[in-house]
Order: structure tokens, then C-alpha cells, then sequence
């Protein structure tokens, strides 16, 4: 008796075998799905359109904001320091949105002769500048477009991404 037993479970083990085989195949095919549910999860709260990939895909987005202004001022020494007033305006509502990035990127300014047009008025100086910076997260990007546009800004935001990992 002993012996039948011992063969039925002998002739049994490749068929456990198989069976936890099966079972490991559709956990990695559940651990695969979930990934993706995460990825699509993550889209959705993008800026971008969500993942058509079927493998483990990470999207990176960065926001560019460019921020323009203009000034009129009398006295041309002013415009270093009217920039960097804007740097330190700008960057004041960067740190109120707790931004895990601000990076200035580039800053320029141009100075332009302006003459008001009445007769001995005193000459004026037209300043027109221009910050561009990276934030992120990128979702935060459309809040600090709000916020300099209510400080009287002219501000473009610009969107980038790319996928990395196994995007099939």
C-alpha cells in the first residue's frame, strides 16, 4: 500500500509542478498589469496624452516657462537691477507653490532709447526682458502660469516629455 501511495505522489509532483508554474506565469501577468495601471494612473495626472506602451514605461515631464516684461525707466543703470528684481519676484512664487524644482535657465533684457515725444521731456529708457526657467512637477506648471499672469506677466508655458524604460 505504502508503494502505490508513494508512486501517485511520484507521478503527481510534475503535475504540482506545471500547476505552480501556471500560477507563478498569471502573477507575473498580474504584477505586469498592475505596472501598467500605475503608468495609465500617472498619465491621467500629466500634462500629456497617457501611455499607449504595454511594458514598464516612465513618463518625465518638465514645464518651460518663458516670462516676459517691459519697463520704461529714466535712468538706464536700473535695468541689472530690474532683472534681478524679476528673478526674485518670480522665484518668491516658485517657492509659494513648493516647487521640487526652479531652475532659471537663461535671462535676457534689451535697452531701447524712448522718447515720449513733448519737446525737452527727459530721455527714457524702454527695458524689455525675458526669464526662462524649468519647474517641477510639470502639473504645477499651468498654476505658475496663473499666478505670474495675475502679477502682471506675460508668461508661455511649454510642455516637454519623453518615455523611457520598456515602452512597447
Amino acid at each position: 500500500m505504502k508503494k502505490i501511495i508513494m508512486l501517485a505522489v511520484l507521478a503527481a509532483l510534475p503535475l504540482v509542478a506545471q500547476a505552480e508554474e501556471k500560477a507563478g506565469d498569471k502573477e507575473k501577468a498580474k504584477a505586469k498589469s498592475a505596472r501598467q495601471e500605475v503608468a495609465v494612473e500617472k498619465d491621467a495626472k500629466s500634462l500629456l496624452a497617457p501611455s499607449t506602451g504595454t511594458g514598464d514605461c516612465t513618463l518625465t515631464e518638465t514645464a518651460n516657462i518663458n516670462v516676459n516684461f517691459n519697463s520704461i525707466e529714466k535712468d538706464v543703470s536700473v535695468a541689472g537691477e530690474l532683472m534681478e528684481g524679476k528673478i526674485k519676484e518670480v522665484s518668491a512664487i516658485a517657492k509659494d507653490l513648493s516647487l521640487d524644482k526652479f531652475d532659471v535657465q537663461s535671462m535676457n533684457y534689451s535697452l531701447y532709447p524712448y522718447n515720449p515725444g513733448a519737446a525737452g521731456s527727459t530721455q527714457q529708457w524702454q527695458i524689455s526682458g525675458n526669464l526662462s526657467f524649468t519647474v517641477l512637477p510639470a502639473t504645477k506648471g499651468k498654476d505658475m502660469l496663473v499666478l505670474l499672469s495675475k502679477k502682471g506677466y506675460q508668461p508661455s508655458l511649454n510642455v516637454n516629455a519623453y518615455r523611457s524604460g520598456n515602452c512597447q
